[in-house]
């Protein structure tokens, strides 16, 4: 299959089919967004290597952080996100968000691990913090903010997903366009946020097929093959593994 969904979330019910396609070669990278999740994730993953946990406080519940709860996770998850701030899709307040946040930015570079961002109107935040603490790797995921700040975000290194609404939002569209082609990955941000961006229901079973849209879309805004277009997204996602 050779195919990336660097950023999703999986629910118990969705385990079983999640594992069926990473035995047919889907990556995928799936979020606990809180401790309470750790251990659905964490045994999701031990059912196939293509399943890489990762683990973060979600800007959405900084309101209950807990840096005691959450060591431990941190400590054994690979990947620390989905992490990050949000001024659109939250009331929590941002000072709480942001403590939540920069503990565990600070944490994945004290460790040596790499995150995943939630950059929703903060975009620009979240931009200074990185340039202060320099983490390792870095997945922004599903960047919708100011193409202006691309530039900034790719002179540091980072991988940028496309989300399933790439054919038709502007502001992702300009990642694909903008963002170095080694460094472009794709998601589906999990079952919800595929109907969400599509307007109709969707299954696990599904996932491939919305991959494969993105990557065509990618592919004509690009103006490359889609087949080249998905062996450079799969060797991208590769890189930032360390596999190659």
């Amino acid at each position: 299959m050779r195919l990336v969904d660097a950023h999703t979330h999986i629910s118990l019910s969705q385990s079983q089919t999640a594992t069926a396609l990473a035995d047919r070669g889907l990556w995928q990278l799936v979020a606990a967004s809180s401790p309470t999740q750790w251990t659905h994730v964490w045994a999701l993953a031990r059912t196939s290597p293509r399943i890489i946990p990762t683990c973060g406080w979600h800007p959405w519940v900084a309101d209950t952080f807990d840096p005691a709860i959450l060591e431990p996770c941190l400590r054994q998850a690979p990947i620390i996100g989905e992490i990050g701030l949000d001024k659109v899709w939250t009331e929590v307040p941002l000072v709480q968000q942001r403590a939540a946040f920069i503990y565990q930015l600070e944490r994945a570079v004290e460790m040596g691990k790499p995150v995943v961002l939630h950059t929703k109107g903060a975009e620009s935040e979240i931009l200074q913090e990185l340039r202060r603490l320099r983490p390792s790797k870095v997945i922004v995921h599903w960047y919708s903010g100011d193409a202006q700040l691309l530039p900034a975000y790719s002179q540091l290194g980072c991988y940028f997903t496309l989300g399933p609404d790439v054919h038709a939002n502007p502001a992702v569209q300009a990642v694909c366009r903008q963002v170095p082609l080694d460094k472009l990955l794709t998601e589906t941000d999990g079952i919800e946020a595929v109907e969400w961006a599509r307007g109709q229901s969707c299954t696990m079973e599904d996932v491939p097929a919305v991959l494969l849209r993105i990557i065509a879309t990618a592919a004509a805004l690009r103006g490359l093959p889609p087949a080249q277009m998905q062996e450079q997204i799969h060797a991208n996602f590769l890189a930032f593994l360390g596999v190659v």
